[in-house]
């Protein structure tokens, strides 16, 4: 994935598609693409503390935003619709 070009970076996670950076100012960055989530969807986080992307068999993204709210987008698995950003704020103060 091309992230030659990131700055201000404080926290990373990859797969073998997809690597996700946290700026300093809690914007996620993307590189590379999945077949199985809309990354586009990464856009609209904000005040992010930090992500997680899980490998490609459970396609699913993690954040967690700096009031502790995890967010998630994942793919659908047997019938199971997505995650939306506003479906996915499911957890407060859970770390």
């Amino acid at each position: 994935c091309d992230v030659e070009s990131w700055s201000d970076v404080v926290q990373i996670s990859a797969d073998n598609r997809v690597s996700l950076g946290v700026t300093k100012d809690g914007n996620v960055l993307v590189a590379g693409k999945s077949n199985e989530i809309d990354l586009s969807q990464l856009a609209a986080w904000s005040d992010i503390k930090a992500v997680a992307v899980c490998a490609e068999s459970y396609g699913g993204i993690v954040g967690v935003k700096n009031d502790g709210t995890v967010v998630t987008i994942r793919k659908a698995v047997h019938g199971i619709r997505p995650f939306r950003l506003q479906d996915g704020i499911i957890w407060k103060e859970s770390i």
